[in-house]
Formats: structure tokens, sequence, C-alpha cells
């Protein structure tokens, strides 16, 4: 049977902004965030019962780690290798009894030895983080999907995650996490904030050369992408059609109409998101100075593929 729409429901796809400063009885506590902008799946880390693992595979995606909320302001991002990492700090007990909310792809029953491969392969990149106080889903994308046949048009219309806020309660914010400490690549990483915002954060976003254009008919690239989360924990190919895109200066916007002559099948990728080829090199020349420092993230090329939930980890 095709997946089941899983995750606490809000009635908006507003985004909620928590500010800082919290009070408890005791000392004084601060709220920081973890912004995750990609096709990330959430899997439970199993070193650790109070960690969960982001992983996605690698498909020619740039992993970037930077201070502050704003997923757009990458022009100081760190770019850790594909594989293995892990960010640590210091948290408090949750301030606050939010509930999470989150649009999130199921995949149940994913066998142990399926995760643990997952975790180990070189061509993924994937994260261990400390459990959140609470998950908060801040800009989901749509498409359609149907395990058993491809999709038509009087098929169900879905919402999924795409840029995901982590909630912890921390002592204190000016503590910098360690990025793979005790590695030869260790870093720190300031929770800090952008302009005209309050927000502690520190933000880890996958994305890819701007010199690849996006697929403004199919959105094949967050096809791809989907394919390839699916493959890496061993589920069998399921149809899916995303919406076709409105090409803007900043991001590519979904618009509510599909072509029905776009490739349900599983594409092949292996030069999908190429920025090798003479081809791409000469787009990339052409582009203004001002073209070049668009944003990378989280509206560029597979931006619209799906966040996943590994045996409801989250929940």
């Amino acid at each position: 049977m095709a997946p089941k729409f899983w995750g606490t429901l809000s009635s908006t796809f507003a985004l909620f902004l928590l500010c800082g400063g919290l009070v408890s009885a005791g000392a004084a506590q601060t709220n920081v965030e973890i912004e995750l902008v990609g096709p990330w799946s959430y899997v439970q880390d199993p070193a650790d019962s109070s960690r969960v693992v982001v992983i996605a595979p690698q498909m020619g995606h740039i992993m970037g780690v930077f201070k502050g909320d704003n997923a757009f302001d990458y022009s100081n991002a760190t770019q850790p290798p594909a594989g293995a990492h892990r960010l640590e700090f210091s948290t408090s007990a949750c301030a606050s009894s939010s509930s999470s909310n989150y649009y999130l792809y199921p995949l149940n029953g994913i066998a142990t030895k399926t995760i643990a491969d997952a975790l180990s392969l070189a061509s993924a990149y994937s994260l261990s983080l400390p459990k959140p106080c609470f998950y908060e889903s801040t800009l989901e994308s749509r498409f359609k999907y149907n395990s058993l046949q491809p999709v038509t048009p009087s098929d169900a219309e879905r919402s999924f995650t795409t840029w995901m806020i982590l909630h912890y309660t921390v002592s204190d914010p000016s503590v910098p996490a360690d990025f793979d400490k005790g590695t030869a690549s260790a870093s720190k990483f300031q929770f800090g904030s952008n302009s005209g915002s309050n927000n502690k954060a520190i933000s880890v976003i996958l994305y890819v050369d701007p010199s690849i254009p996006a697929d403004t008919k199919c959105d094949a690239h967050s096809a791809v992408i989907f394919d390839e989360v699916l493959a890496m924990w061993g589920i069998p190919h399921v149809y899916r059609a995303f919406p076709m895109l409105k090409a803007l200066i900043s991001s590519n916007q979904q618009l509510s109409s599909y072509d029905p002559s776009c490739n349900q099948l599983k594409a092949d990728a292996s030069k999908m998101f190429a920025v090798a080829s003479s081809g791409n090199k000469h787009r990339k020349a052409k582009l203004s100075r001002s073209q070049q420092n668009w944003p990378l993230a989280p509206s560029r090329a597979d931006c619209h593929a799906a966040q996943v939930n590994v045996n409801g980890v989250i929940m």
C-alpha cells in the first residue's frame, strides 16, 4: 500500500519564531535552534538513544554549516565532506511543553542492518545531533505519489517538510557547538543571530551548484533525490510527480499545475547534478555577480524533495 501521511498536523504553514531568554525557576535558560534544510532523513542514533541522526545521499550536493537562522545566508558556510559527522553541545531541561509539528514522509519497518549500512555510506552526508525539545516545520513543498501505479490527476497532493527547526534549551548560548570534536577536521560553530532576528541558531543545509538550472517542467532534481532516498532505505520505487515551477531570482516557486508527460519511473541520476561539463561551466561563467550570489537553499534545484521519518523516530 502507498505510504500514508504521518505527523502532528498544523492548520497553517506559517513560520513560528521563538524568542530566547526564557527564565526558569532556577537559572536563566535560552532557546536555541538548529535549522535543517534539504532532503534529510531522521533516524535513531544507534549508538545513543538521546540522539538523532539526519542523513541524505550526497548525489552532487554540498553540505553547508553556519551560524544564524537564515538558511539563505550561507556566505560563511563550512563545507564538510561526505560521511559521518557529529554536532555536540550541552542541553538543559526543556523549558516548555511545546508539541512538535511536522510533515514527514513516513518509512516504517526499516531493518537495523539497513540503517547501519546507510549510516556507513561514504556517499552520504550524516550528522548526529542531540534530540531536541520539539520539532517545528517551517517550510513545506507539495507533490503527488503512488506506490502501485503512475500518478493521475485524481491522486491527492500532499505537503511535506523541506525545512525543519529543531528547538533546544541551553544554559549558555555563548558556548559554541563542537563539530566532529576530536578529529582532524574539528571545528566550532556559534549559535548566532541574523540581522532582524533574535533567534540564536546554527543552520545545516544541503544544496547543489547554482550553475545547474532548475527543471521547471518536471522538477526532475527533486524527483531523482526522492528516488535515491527511498533506494537508500531499500524501499521499492514509488511513482511521483512534482508540480511545475516558476523560476524566480531567489527561488523556484511551485505552481498548481503538473505536466502529465513527465517521467515517473526511476530516472538516471548519474549526470543530473554534474557541474564539470563545459555547458555548465559556460552557463556559470555567464552568470552576473548578483546571480552568482543567488541563494543556494532552500529554494534551488531539488529543494522540494520531502524530509523522511524513519521508523517513527520523530513522534
